[in-house]
């Protein structure tokens, strides 16, 4: 009965070292494999930055290309309707009041700035910052 029991405990010692190794294998396999999601994170992560940052300059130059297309196309305007009313003016006499004042007026933007300096590039950098993110609330102070 004692080697009996002798051999079942020897049985029960292996079974028992077989369990542990098998347990430390699939814990080292977790390991391995949680190492190689952190690594595919990351390196997803740094490809959505990159990716990110590139939509962001994409957006960026459209957004100076448009600001640009304005300021040319706006400014062929003006100096069209400066031509027209330059034009119209020396054609009408100077005897009406009411209508040297509106041409006065008609010479003037909204804004203030004179039609004749239509290229003004001061002007027309602070209109193209309004594109830009962040600089809208800016502008809007002035």
């Amino acid at each position: 009965m004692c080697a009996l029991n002798i051999v079942l405990f020897v049985l029960l010692f292996r079974n028992l070292g077989i369990q542990l190794n098998k347990q430390d294998r699939v814990q080292k396999t977790l390991i391995m494999q949680q190492e190689e999601l952190d690594r595919l994170v990351s390196e997803r992560t740094r490809q959505l930055e990159a990716l990110a940052w590139h939509l962001q300059s994409v957006g960026e130059n459209e957004k100076t290309e448009l600001a640009r297309e304005l300021h040319d196309e706006l400014s062929s305007i003006l100096t069209a309707s400066k031509m027209d009313v330059a034009w119209v003016r020396n054609k009408l006499p100077d005897s009406d009041p009411a209508m040297a004042e509106k041409f006065a007026r008609a010479r003037q933007s909204r804004s203030g700035h004179c039609i004749e300096a239509p290229n003004h590039r001061g002007h027309a950098a602070d209109r193209a910052r309004q594109f830009r993110p962040g600089h809208g609330a800016a502008l809007a102070r002035r």
